[in-house]
């Protein structure tokens, strides 16, 4: 204990010389750093003598602080203005004038302009026939003993036509949907049948006074149904048809200025003859499993 007290004041002496050599180590360094003088003179002072000459480090000029460049914001893209168009003039409608529609033409008017255009039979259609050497026979008595007869030629004519006296208004149809007319009409009928020229060519008998005149009455009578029959296996009716719409449209819808149809009733059995193709052989009756006239009274 008394040793330990003894050498306290030597450890107190040698760190306070520690403290003093630290501070002039200290002060020198900053000496020398403030003067970059110092050291030369440091040697001089201590009469030290370097071996060579040292080099003196350069002075280095401190850069000066980079400045960053500047973040640049692009600018944004350029949005064009939009096209505007502009808007139509606006034009006023003139408010559209009704127009009445006309009051249509009575169908008693269409029928009278169709009446005065025409006769009171429309002839449409006209076939002509020769008949050549076609054999006449009467039988007029007992087992024949009265019979005689003749070859004629004969030349005739058959017309098909519209009898327009038998229309009244009820045949003339206006629409008023369609604003158009419709005329009913009846079938087409044989208007006229003629038989133009007949001459007898031959005759046979055993009659004493043969009646040749009346013979060629039904001469003329035979050969005319003829002529009919063939008449209309050849189509005059049709033909009359089309003939007589054709020229009843084209007066109504001239007259008019509407549109015009045509319709006909329907045809039940044989067409109509005017009294022309109805010849009467009073007292006689055409036998045709014999082909002869025979006397019925």
């Amino acid at each position: 204990m008394a040793k330990s007290e003894k050498n306290a004041p030597v450890s107190r002496q040698n760190s306070v010389a520690l403290y003093v050599v630290l501070a002039i180590v200290i002060a020198v360094a900053a000496l020398a750093l403030s003067n970059p003088g110092f050291f030369p003179f440091l040697r001089a002072a201590l009469n030290l003598t370097p071996a060579e000459s040292a080099t003196p480090y350069p002075t280095y000029t401190v850069l000066p602080s980079l400045t960053p460049r500047p973040t640049y914001t692009a600018l944004p893209s350029h949005t064009p203005r939009p096209t505007y168009t502009l808007y139509p003039t606006f034009t006023a409608t003139n408010t559209p004038t009704i127009t009445p529609s006309p009051t249509p033409i009575p169908p008693s008017a269409v029928l009278a302009r169709i009446q005065a255009e025409e006769k009171a039979d429309l002839v449409v259609a006209e076939y002509e026939f020769i008949e050549t050497d076609f054999h006449v026979g009467v039988d007029s008595g007992w087992r024949g003993w009265r019979s005689f007869g003749g070859d004629f030629v004969a030349q005739g004519a058959i017309e098909a036509g519209i009898d327009l006296t038998e229309l009244n208004e009820d045949n003339i149809v206006f629409n008023a949907d369609t604003e158009s007319y419709t005329l009913l009409l009846p079938p087409p009928q044989l208007t006229t049948c003629n038989v133009k020229h007949i001459r007898l060519v031959k005759t046979d008998g055993n009659l004493l006074n043969p009646d040749f005149d009346h013979l060629r009455v039904l001469a003329e009578i035979q050969v005319m149904a003829g002529f009919i029959k063939r008449a209309l296996e050849r189509g005059i009716i049709d033909e009359a048809k089309q003939s007589a719409a054709l020229i009843l449209e084209d007066i109504a819808r001239t007259f008019t200025g509407k549109q015009v149809a045509t319709e006909y009733e329907m045809l039940r059995g044989k067409p109509r003859m005017g009294l022309t193709c109805q010849p009467s052989a009073s007292g006689w009756l055409f036998n045709p499993d014999k082909k002869v006239w025979e006397k019925t009274d």
